[in-house]
This record gives structure tokens, sequence and C-alpha cells, in this order.
């Protein structure tokens, strides 16, 4: 359809909002998605029944989080971090966030495929942020790499990383997504900043490419059934450190009944004598 005229004021609201609603793309920084008709959350959506319904519900909550942070915990990259990450934190980040399943697995598939030269970009990049290299007073230009002072990277929290994937997925797959704001205040509680995440992002879709739609429904399978047995292990866990808890509650009550009481003390009858600060006094005393 032609675009009409700017000076052309015949059109009603109804003719314009026809226009609009056959024609007008709206613009996005995001790469193109896969060609389909449906929109790839719905597709996603209509592919996973069956699959989570004896194991999660969308979105899922409480305690049932934990199975998939520790699954995205371990796809973090480990020459990423100096510290190990908390998989109860990024439990948190799922809950506040309250994305489907299928978007969490969609993360998952993206931080699977990062690959060794991500680490690396991401925290130069983190780093360039709070260190802003050194420039020239009279031109104003920084200075070469050579002459640059050895800057020791500063640790940034790998839970960050999950933060982005799931923001990434959160704006890939549905029109109205967080702002970064949302995430960075909301969800991450102010632990990380908007520039933060920013390179983040850009870091990780230069290192994947900008090739989200790779992650086909079959892959997103895949990675709701690793989630699941994930969440089994962690309940696992959880059954032995209750029985263990509860072996050890019972055994201070044996020993509690085991204990042995302290003997009566015995009343002596008369004609009898006592032994008492170590003499023998007859009973009873003079």
């Amino acid at each position: 359809m032609n675009s009409p005229a700017l000076s052309d004021i015949s059109l009603s609201d109804d003719a314009l909002d026809a226009y609009f609603a056959t024609s007008y793309v709206p613009p996005s920084m995001w790469p193109t998605p896969p060609p389909a008709t449906p929109e790839m959350g719905g597709c996603l959506a209509k592919s996973m029944e069956g699959v989570v319904e004896d194991s999660f519900t969308c979105p899922v909550t409480g305690e049932d989080l934990l199975g998939p942070a520790t699954h995205l915990t371990n796809l973090i990259p480990p020459n990423a971090c100096q510290n190990r990450p908390s998989a109860p934190r990024i439990a948190h980040y799922l809950s506040r966030s309250a994305l489907p399943i299928e978007l969490i697995a969609f993360a998952a598939c993206m931080l699977d495929d990062l690959t060794s030269r991500f680490a690396a970009t991401w925290l130069n990049a983190c780093h360039d942020i709070d260190n802003p290299a050194p420039t020239s007073s009279l031109t104003g230009t920084p200075f070469p790499p050579t002459l640059r002072r050895s800057r020791q990277p500063i640790p940034v929290d790998p839970e960050l990383i999950v933060l982005a994937a799931l923001s990434i997925t959160n704006s890939y797959h549905q029109d109205h997504s967080f702002s970064k704001e949302f995430w960075t205040t909301v969800v991450a509680e102010r632990q990380f900043s908007v520039r933060q995440l920013n390179v983040t992002i850009s870091a990780m879709l230069a290192d994947l490419n900008y090739r989200l739609e790779v992650f086909t429904p079959e892959r997103v399978k895949e990675a709701l059934e690793y989630m699941r047995n994930a969440s089994r292990t962690v309940a696992r866990g959880k059954g032995l450190e209750e029985k263990e808890l509860v072996n050890e509650t019972q055994g201070l009550d044996m020993g509690l009944k085991m204990r042995r009481e302290r003997p009566a003390l015995k009343v002596p009858i008369a004609r009898t004598s006592i032994w008492m600060n170590g003499q023998c006094t007859p009973e009873p005393s003079p």
C-alpha cells in the first residue's frame, strides 16, 4: 500500500487506523525473528503443551524455581566468574520477573551457546564502564594501549549474565517487554546498573552472532527436560537434608531418654551407721 500524502487531510480516523494496521511496522533493534506467521512466544507455548503439565506451571513460582535456577547457574561460563553463582539469587530473579517456563528455557539455550570468547569480551566491556580509558589533556583523544596503565579487572557478579539472558528473551518474544530499569531495579534490586546490563546484552548478542532463531522449540523442550531433572535433584537433596535432620532429632531424644537418672537419696533407718565427711557416725547421732 502506498503511503498517503502528508497534505492529504481527507482521511478519516478509521481510514488511518486501517492504514497503520496493514502497513505499519514498528522499528526494532533486535534481529529479524524466524519467518513464522504466529509469534514465537505463542508458537513455543503451543509446542510445549504436554511437556510441562507434569512438572511446572507457567509462570513458575515458589520453591519450584530453584531447579531452573540451578540449571541456569551451571550454564554460566566458568571463566566469566571468580565466585560461584548463587542459585537462590537467580531463583529470586525468576520469581520477580514472573516469566513463563518456556522463556526461561529459551534463556537457558542462549547461555548454553555462549562461546569461550564471551567471558573476556564481557569482562573487558564491564571494566571499561567503570574505568574509562585515559585521554590526553591536549587533544582529548585516548592514549594508545601501550601507554595506558595496566588496570586490574574488577570482578562482576556472574548473575548479571543470567539477568541479561532473561531480558533478551523477554524483549525477543513479547511486544510489551520490560524496560532495562525494571530489570535492574525491580528484578535485580539495584545490584547492577543499566549500563552494565546493556553492555552484557550487547556482548551476548555479538557472541551469538545475533542468531536467536536457531533456538527452536525442540531445543527449548530439551532445556525444559534438563531443568526438570535439576528440580528432581534439588528435591532429592532437600529430602536427604530433612531426613538427616529427623535422624539427628530422634537420636537426641533417645539420648535424653537413656540418660541415667540420679539415684534416690536413701534415708538410713535407726541403729545403723552412716558415712559423712569421711567419718562413720552412728545413728542416731548423739
